[in-house]
């Protein structure tokens, strides 16, 4: 019985060390949202981690699709194109949902290798809403233009439920 037990004991070592399984990275939580009488799915940013990378690395942004940043409380906010690859528009909307501002954000040129982190941050240019919000849209290059998006205008959404949700 002796015999057994020794290598029981190191199969089952080596199947605790082993590696777990690799799994799928967790998809982001989409809003479907109405905007000018069009369906956006909108993946959400609710947390400092996800509103810090936003849509940085992708290739494309849908024709429906997007990124629906939500903040705890409304503030001026400023988005910069750090590590984009495609042009982005962004609108600013005030704690009800009502767009305060449109910018049209434009891909930078990467990081040089003789670049700093920090030197490379301060020559991005920054896009503000200049009035407070709490929420921001990010949409494919003319989209806002397209479906005559403009100051004042309302989005709708449920901000009571997408305030909570936010960290």
């Amino acid at each position: 019985m002796r015999a057994w037990a020794i290598p029981l004991v190191v199969a089952a070592l080596g199947f605790v060390g082993a590696d777990p399984p690799a799994t799928a990275p967790a998809k982001p939580a989409v809003e479907k949202i109405d905007i000018a009488g069009e369906v956006f799915k909108l993946e959400l940013a609710v947390d400092e981690a996800a509103r810090e990378k936003g849509l940085m690395g992708r290739e494309k942004v849908d024709d429906d699709g997007g990124m629906l940043f939500v903040y705890p409380k409304p503030g001026v906010l400023t988005f910069w194109m750090a590590n984009c690859k495609v042009d982005i528009d962004v609108v600013f909307l005030d704690a009800e949902g009502t767009i305060v501002t449109i910018r049209k954000m434009k891909v930078e040129p990467a990081q040089r290798s003789d670049e700093s982190k920090s030197d490379y941050q301060n020559r991005l240019k920054l896009y503000s809403s200049r009035r407070p919000a709490q929420f921001a849209i990010e949409l494919k290059p003319g989209t806002p233009e397209r479906l005559k998006l403009k100051a004042g205008q309302k989005i709708a959404m449920d901000v009571a439920r997408l305030k909570k949700l936010a960290k």
